[in-house]
């Protein structure tokens, strides 16, 4: 698969004791339900925040990245927690189904930093926002 090929995201990545606790949770529930698939590398465990396109489909890719960097550089955010209560199977590409982890209330300050990263990408020109539906 050629570079090109790939999405460009605003994404939040665990701290490594957070990553350990999401990996254990994994194991339980693919031996609890019986569950086949691989499991990711917790270095790809994250939170979806932006969208900003397929890199092979963006006019512009390097300006893009260029002004996510710049509307990222504006973002100002107190330290948060972000709790989830639930797992489950959403519908992925090539018919694949991931677990992932969901949450009702616990996400408010994910929310007000997506929201406000979501704001500084419009001023910088970046017309396509999407905010990740996270719960």
């Amino acid at each position: 698969m050629r570079s090109q090929e790939f999405g460009l995201y605003f994404l939040i990545f665990p701290d490594a004791p957070a990553a350990a606790r999401i990996a254990a949770l994994a194991r339980r529930c693919r031996s609890e339900h019986g569950l086949r698939a691989k499991l990711l590398p917790m270095s790809r465990f994250h939170v979806s925040l932006q969208n900003l396109g397929r890199y092979d489909e963006l006019a512009r890719p390097k300006v893009t990245a260029a002004k996510a960097r710049d509307a990222a550089a504006r973002v100002r955010a107190s330290p948060f927690v972000i709790m989830f209560s639930r797992v489950e199977s959403v519908s992925g590409g090539n018919g694949r189904h991931p677990l992932v982890l969901r949450e009702d209330d616990g996400v408010a300050g994910l929310e007000m930093l997506n929201r406000s990263l979501g704001a500084t990408m419009r001023m910088t020109g970046l017309g396509r926002v999407w905010i990740s539906p996270l719960i």
